[in-house]
């Protein structure tokens, strides 16, 4: 029977945007996306860590986040994999504590550990590797797993001493302050694409082990991110993520390895939101309708016509569009943008989709 249950792992690149999963970057994870499900226009639940994961998890906005927390109520492709006996290994280079993820995502797993030994984000990724690695060779070959991988060195713009780095010249170290209108970036993108170098190099570790172990074969591989990075690339002040809802924050990699599946590019628009979906139906054996349990639909099979999706966290979020950004503030006031963050005026306000929008993201809340 378990021979038909699939191994199911995430690996998560903090702070990776869309345009940087290329052979010179991302060289390792690049090669392997030629085997793979490609979603070339996917956007995450949030421009932070908070939400981002949030949504990889749960398939439902992280406007819910707190009141998860505050529930423990842990994402049903965890509970499923838990009915099912699979095996977990967990291992985040940055604190599962901060945010608390240990109280939603992974509230119903003991064991797994919290935090990471290391001194640098770099230092910290190349240990997940080993501890993942080594859990993989000890683990019970009769039962399948599910891996969490969650590197941090891109978010913290690192890597080791001696690396050899692909993009020079690059910055010494960063100066967070400095960042400003007239602050060329150069430089900094060179160190922020040389960090991401560095992760690819650990993912290209963990992809041959897993073909070293003959595990490719029956496992299931998503590769994402949280949130992307900005540069100031629009010219608005914006730097790094979390500070508004435009591609550059919002929009990152992804793409899903199933060795019976044929690689696919897919142009059309995914969200976060339909990873759950798409694990639970297709592997986990969830029969339910999508839309009792997550803001989703099936990546294997993507229709067109999702005019908006809901972008955020906590009370802050936006109706997004492919042509546009309406922000709610928590007192309620609205803020319509183009895609660049220009402000558009009320009139172009759709108050129906807004509405709507608002009961969509209420939907999971119980009724008094």
């Amino acid at each position: 029977e378990n021979s038909t249950k699939k191994n199911i792992i995430y690996i998560v690149v903090d702070t990776w945007r869309w345009d940087c999963m290329t052979s010179e970057i991302t060289p390792n994870i690049y090669a392997f996306s030629k085997r793979a499900l490609v979603f070339d226009n996917h956007r995450s639940g949030s421009n932070m860590t908070t939400g981002g994961i949030f949504s990889i998890f749960y398939g439902i906005p992280a406007t819910y986040f707190y009141n998860f927390t505050s529930q423990q109520i842990a994402p049903i492709v965890l509970n499923e994999m838990q009915k099912q006996n699979y095996q977990f290994h967990i291992f985040a280079s940055s604190t599962l504590e901060n945010p608390p993820f240990n109280r939603n995502v992974f509230a119903k797993l003991t064991n797994i550990p919290l935090f990471t030994e290391g001194k640098t984000p770099s230092e910290r990724d190349a240990k997940i590797n080993n501890l993942f690695i080594s859990s993989l060779k000890k683990q019970d070959k009769q039962k399948p797993f599910f891996g969490f991988l969650f590197y941090d060195a891109a978010h913290g713009f690192d890597y080791p001493e001696k690396y050899n780095k692909p993009f020079v010249p690059d910055l010494d170290e960063v100066n967070y302050l400095d960042l400003d209108d007239d602050y060329n970036p150069k430089l900094l993108i060179n160190r922020y694409k040389n960090s991401l170098h560095y992760v690819d190099g650990l993912v290209g570790e963990v992809i041959k082990e897993l073909e070293v172990q003959n595990l490719l074969e029956n496992s299931i591989i998503v590769i994402t991110s949280d949130h992307g990075q900005e540069f100031n690339d629009l010219k608005k002040g914006y730097w790094q993520h979390g500070g508004n809802f435009s591609d550059y924050q919002i929009k990152v990699p992804m793409m899903i390895f199933d060795a019976s599946k044929s690689p696919l590019l897919e142009k059309k628009r995914t969200t976060h939101y339909d990873i759950t979906p798409t694990l639970c139906s297709n592997y986990l054996g969830v029969k339910n309708p999508y839309d009792e349990y997550s803001f989703g639909t099936n990546l294997f099979k993507v229709s067109e016509n999702r005019p908006y999706f809901i972008c955020g966290y906590n009370q802050n979020f936006s109706i997004v569009e492919p042509n546009k950004i309406t922000t709610i503030s928590p007192s309620g006031t609205l803020n319509v943008m183009d895609k660049k963050l220009n402000k558009l005026t009320d009139e172009k306000i759709n108050y129906n989709l807004v509405l709507e929008g608002i009961q969509t993201v209420n939907k999971f809340y119980k009724k008094k």
